[in-house]
């Protein structure tokens, strides 16, 4: 289950970034490729709720990457995956699922509920288990995004200094699951929007110094130009 987890954390939340895609990009055809051998597998077997939770995180980041209509259907796996195994991984991935139903909605009402309803399910999975570095990212990627008027960036700062202090005394346990850099740019960017801007840089700088991941670099890249002009 950790290696699953950590895989298909690798192929989703380190892409799971604001800003890294336009709504009129092209999804990917891998991702076609992997949602048809997915359903394919759940087919074959009803009860398979590894492959309904990847399934789950291939439709999230559909929506959340590439704007795709795609975030009722990964509610719909995680719901179904959860009446199987109820992991709080899988309660914080159908709450950031209902946020993206959120954006997309039309009706005001609408999307404060729906938006209530994923914050909740959310901070439900980090009580049930605040040591995943997964869920906390998820949160903090998530409470990062959102509009200030729901004021969840101290909780995206709480996140995010929890898996620094991780980061500082295990390093390769950050690792394995998304790049460390990760958390010095979202830190670095909440530094940026208070106009705490040597702090942002600081940040900046270690992001682009310890990323791995080739988008995750770009993006830190980006970043640190914002204090080269």
């Amino acid at each position: 289950m950790k290696h699953i987890v950590s895989c298909w954390l690798i192929i989703g939340m380190i892409f799971t970034i604001a800003g890294t895609a336009r709504a009129d990009d092209k999804v990917p055809g891998s991702y076609q490729t992997k949602t048809e051998q997915l359903k394919r597998e759940i087919k074959e077997n009803p009860g398979n709720w590894e492959a309904m939770f990847r399934l789950g995180v291939i439709y999230h980041d559909m929506a959340n990457l590439y704007h795709q209509p795609t975030a009722r259907s990964a509610v719909k796996m995680f719901k179904e995956a959860y009446k199987i195994k109820n992991l709080p991984l899988i309660k914080a991935y159908q709450g950031s699922a209902l946020t993206l139903i959120a954006r997309d909605a039309v009706n005001p009402l609408i999307k404060l509920d729906t938006v209530s309803r994923g914050i909740k399910l959310i901070d439900e999975a980090v009580r049930e288990a605040p040591d995943n570095l997964t869920i906390r990212m998820l949160r903090a990627q998530n409470s990062y995004a959102l509009p200030e008027m729901f004021k969840r960036r101290k909780l995206a700062v709480k996140d995010l200094e929890y898996m620094l202090g991780v980061y500082k005394k295990d390093p390769e346990r950050v690792r394995k699951l998304f790049d460390p850099a990760l958390i010095f740019y979202y830190r670095g960017m909440i530094y940026k929007n208070n106009g705490r801007m040597r702090l942002a840089q600081r940040c900046a700088e270690l992001a682009v110094k310890i990323a791995v991941n080739p988008r995750v670099r770009q993006l830190s890249l980006n970043f640190m130009k914002l204090f080269q002009e």
